[in-house]
């Protein structure tokens, strides 16, 4: 993920944040049971940004970049989503899994035991409450209480469908 789509997603949760309150929390078992394309989100925060422990998830196919600026990041990317992890250190150590993006319907998320993706209707999530930013932009937020990270779902106001799926820690 760019630091600019970065930016932009954090700006958008914080607005969501602020305005309304308006988030899906999750209990510990709910966020710990979380599925990216069948994979525990928790086996994939596990890998520390290991590129031989991530390849042994998603096979030598996956892709991966690495960055210094503005501090160590470890990007592992596919035609259909993203993984972020970041050190805090200086040393090439201590990854931590901070974000991920389901960029279209090849990949998916299992969240409160539902398989959503990209162009899916959000009724699929069953009851959930809907944010809606200054701007209009309407999304669905999960996180676990006490926690400044969430999976925020964006979805298009006109036919509810599921345009965006993202993760960001902001640990």
């Amino acid at each position: 993920m760019k630091h600019t789509q970065l930016l932009i997603i954090t700006l958008i949760l914080i607005t969501f944040s602020c305005k309304s309150q308006q988030i899906n929390f999750l209990t510990t078992s709910d966020y710990d049971s979380i599925l990216i394309d069948g994979v525990n989100w928790m086996d994939i925060a596990e890998t520390y940004g290991d590129i031989d422990n991530i390849q042994a998830i998603y096979g030598n196919s996956i892709k991966y970049e690495e960055r210094t600026e503005p501090s160590l990041v470890r990007y592992f990317y596919s035609d259909s989503f993203n993984l972020r992890f970041q050190s805090d250190s200086d040393l090439a150590i201590d990854y931590y899994f901070d974000g991920f993006r389901i960029k279209n319907n090849l990949s998916n998320i299992t969240i409160i035991g539902k398989i959503i993706t990209i162009g899916d209707d959000i009724s699929k999530l069953g009851l959930v409450k809907i944010n809606t930013d200054k701007d209009g932009i309407k999304g669905i937020i999960f996180a676990l209480e006490n926690d400044d990270s969430s999976i925020f779902i964006e979805f298009d106001q006109n036919n509810n469908k599921i345009t965006g799926i993202q993760y960001i820690s902001f640990d």
